[in-house]
């Protein structure tokens, strides 16, 4: 159990709701932080979850933190990010303003956790090295 893990899952359609709100106030954090945005009801999110929540359970950091948004409970979130594929996963920066994005799976294949390890780290890098 991870605590900068965070699953949101109520639904809100305005962000001004109580999940919503501790979202946006966990992008103002420290640390970069990575969002899985998906839904419940999406296969290839359920396929990628125990390779996301397993690299979160090993690279989860003071600098570098983790949550999973289901996009259904959290609507304004996504509307707010403009998700409309699922599932995305954004990188914030510090201040949490969005630094990369991406769809990290083929929606017809499992990704392994080393594969998204390795995805994952160079957007990191190139994220971190694209900062003024």
């Amino acid at each position: 159990n991870n605590k900068y893990l965070k699953r949101l899952k109520r639904k809100e359609t305005s962000l001004n709701g109580p999940k919503s709100r501790d979202f946006m106030q966990f992008l103002k954090g420290d640390g970069y932080k990575v969002v899985d945005f998906g839904a419940g009801w999406c296969k290839p999110c359920a396929q990628m979850e125990p390779s996301f929540y397993g690299l979160a359970g090993k690279m989860a950091s003071e600098k570098l933190k983790f949550a999973s948004v289901d996009s259904y409970f959290l609507e304004a979130v996504a509307e707010r990010f403009d998700v409309e594929e699922f599932p995305t996963v954004v990188i914030f920066d510090e201040a949490g303003r969005e630094v990369s994005r991406f769809l990290p799976m083929d929606k017809a294949e499992e990704m392994t956790i080393a594969e998204f390890k390795r995805s994952l780290e160079k957007r990191i890098s190139d994220a971190v090295k694209a900062q003024p």
